[in-house]
């Protein structure tokens, strides 16, 4: 974004935009960053900009040869909060009041879910872009192959694969940086006749068939009446909570506490362990019926804040009986 700013007055400034661009976010390697670098500074005549020599002394905290080797997610510095603007774009501004954020939301939500299912449709209906060998070496256990990718024309991939503990890698990175295999990955072990995806391959943040601990955590959306499980959770939460407080009053208690939740823990686990399943599955049931045994009540009124209201005084056809217009009409309704 600054680019324009700093960089503008120069005479070849589309031709050091595009290969800084390129230099940043096509570079793979630190050194082929260094490389690519070095020549657009020496041919532009760029020695003397301090801009970009504070951008460079800097280059391991930004540019992403240099991030890829950490699990970011896939994302960057910045981008969940711009995203998050996107995701709004057109739907919110400063002024919007409640009503109409809950209303707008739930059509931005709508209109995320036909993208996605659009996305999904051209994603079924476009040709998939294929992977070729350009180059294979084998070397006892470990293999390394080049890869020419058909979207990525001109690069080629090097990815290698050790039989013995059946480990890839990517030139890419893009399972370190992302946690998901890369095509050029999946297309060795395609090669190399793995029929199964390695468990250190997927990540327990993408599978379904992990529970997740957030899930007991009630929302507003959530009918705690009907889950028992909720229902429970948050009994035992009210009760712990408790608990917890007086033992972080002091050094004493929390050693005295420490050491009762342990015991408890290894206690506890060992007879859940030896409960037989029909008594669990009781459990549940009289459970349940604690929570439709309990009784609603309606909330205690609370005095409203502010001037109290005043007493009109009544003219003399009202105290006499007679009813206003506003009572007549009323009563017709």
């Amino acid at each position: 974004m600054k680019l324009p700013v700093k960089l503008a007055g120069l005479e070849a400034y589309q031709d050091i935009k595009h290969s800084l661009l390129k230099a940043v976010h096509d570079s793979m390697t630190v050194e082929e960053f260094e490389e690519k670098w070095n020549h657009i500074i020496t041919s532009h005549h760029l020695e003397e900009n301090k801009w970009l020599a504070k951008l460079y002394e800097e280059r391991e905290r930004w540019v992403p040869a240099f991030l890829n080797s950490n699990f970011f997610v896939g994302m960057s510095s910045t981008q969940r909060s711009e995203s998050m603007n996107a995701f709004f774009d057109g739907y919110l501004h400063s002024s919007t009041t409640l009503k109409v954020f809950v209303e707008q939301f739930e059509k931005a939500m709508r209109n995320k879910v036909e993208k996605e299912i659009l996305s999904d449709f051209e994603v079924f209906q476009r040709q998939a872009e294929g992977c070729i060998v350009n180059e294979l070496v084998r070397g006892g256990d470990e293999v390394k192959y080049k890869i020419e990718d058909e979207a990525c024309p001109g690069k080629l991939f090097e990815v290698r694969f050790s039989s013995s503990e059946c480990l890839v890698g990517c030139v890419c990175r893009m399972f370190e940086f992302r946690g998901i295999l890369c095509r050029h990955a999946l297309f060795v072990l395609s090669q190399e006749r793995v029929t199964v995806l390695p468990d250190r391959y997927i990540l327990d943040r993408w599978r379904k068939d992990i529970k997740r601990k957030h899930t007991y955590v009630s929302t507003c959306t959530d009918d705690v009446q009907h889950n028992p499980v909720l229902e429970r959770y948050e009994k035992l939460h009210r009760l712990v909570v408790g608990v917890l407080e007086i033992g972080a009053e002091s050094v004493e208690n929390f050693n005295v506490l420490e050491k009762l939740l342990i015991d408890l823990k290894d206690n506890f686990s060992r007879s859940c362990d030896k409960q037989p399943s029909s008594q669990r599955k009781n459990s549940v049931g009289a459970a349940l019926d604690v929570v439709r045994t309990e009784v609603v009540r309606s909330p205690m009124v609370v005095k409203r804040k502010g001037r109290p209201r005043m007493k009109r005084l009544k003219s003399s056809m009202e105290e006499a009986g007679f009813k206003t217009k506003e009572e007549k009409e009323h009563c017709r309704c």
